[in-house]
């Protein structure tokens, strides 16, 4: 390879490699596709058969399509009516109101449409300051500071979002997503900085149990599908091997060498031959 010229090489090196990465893509290991898509796994919850009925039941209800119109409406009909609007228990924590200085008669206004219950509560209860949780089976409202400590454990399904292409099961596959659930959402809550909530990994079922808030568990959920949804939409994309990914890098140095000797020959007016016979005598393709 001594007698040829930098474009010549990597030319050279560039073919070899490109035969390699055509065995790669027909008995190699490429880097598989995502998994079927799970954009709507849903955590298993963890309680009683009566509790977990209650929790899934409401956390569905939580979905539904609202519609809102109050004025100057007190807080007890605001209840009264979402109550039966969407067939669910709901509660207000009066005790704990009280101690707050919210009263349960504190006017709402709020005029919304074409969004779930949970966006209305959302925007509703923050208006004035409070919050909901899932407890004894009721959707109960309450402060944020009594819904911190209403800690709820569920298990997440996260397999498809762990499992190495060498198909390794371990603590390290998890690493990453734990790490991205816990410094991205309440990181000053988590175990590991003196926090009351935890995460664990557990490898035989694939699965993260985590102990958290309401609130949070429903923005885990929310991360969990927006990583999902990425993935499925890499998955579209040819899948990407080491080979495929050396032999795009020598693509663009062969280019990049070609363009620089063009502009070399081109200077030189005649006296600059290229290699592969390529801008003989006039530095131009």
């Amino acid at each position: 390879m001594s007698g040829l010229g930098t474009v010549g090489r990597c030319a050279l090196v560039l073919t070899i490699f490109a035969g390699m990465a055509k065995a790669d893509e027909t008995g190699g290991a490429a880097i598989p596709a995502a998994a079927t898509s799970a954009k709507n796994v849903r955590p298993i919850e963890v309680g009683t058969p009566r509790e977990t009925l209650a929790r899934t039941k409401i956390q569905r209800v939580l979905e539904e399509p609202t519609e809102v119109d109050f004025k100057d409406i007190p807080l007890t009909d605001v209840v009264a009516f979402l109550k039966d609007r969407h067939d669910i228990e709901i509660q207000l924590d009066t005790r704990v109101m009280q101690e707050a200085s919210i009263g349960v008669d504190t006017p709402v206004t709020r005029k919304l449409n074409g969004v779930t219950l949970r966006a209305a509560l959302r925007m509703v209860l923050g208006a004035l300051d409070l919050t909901y949780v899932i407890k004894d089976e009721v959707l109960l409202i309450t402060t944020p500071d009594k819904a911190s400590n209403e800690l709820v454990l569920r298990i997440y399904p996260v397999g498809d979002l762990t499992t190495h292409r060498d198909g390794a099961l371990g603590g390290e596959n998890f690493k990453p997503l734990v790490d991205a659930i816990q410094s991205s959402l309440a990181p000053t809550t988590w175990h590991e900085v003196g926090g009351p909530c935890s995460i664990m990994a557990i490898a035989r079922t694939r699965s993260l149990i985590i102990s958290q808030t309401d609130e949070v568990h429903e923005r885990i959920f929310e991360l969990l599908a927006g990583l999902r949804q990425a993935r499925d939409t890499q998955a579209e994309a040819p899948p990407v091997t080491v080979l495929g990914s050396l032999v795009d890098t020598l693509a663009e140095i062969l280019s990049a060498s070609q363009r620089a000797q063009c502009t070399a020959g081109g200077m030189g007016g005649g006296g600059g031959g290229m290699i592969g016979g390529v801008g003989m005598g006039g530095g131009e393709f």
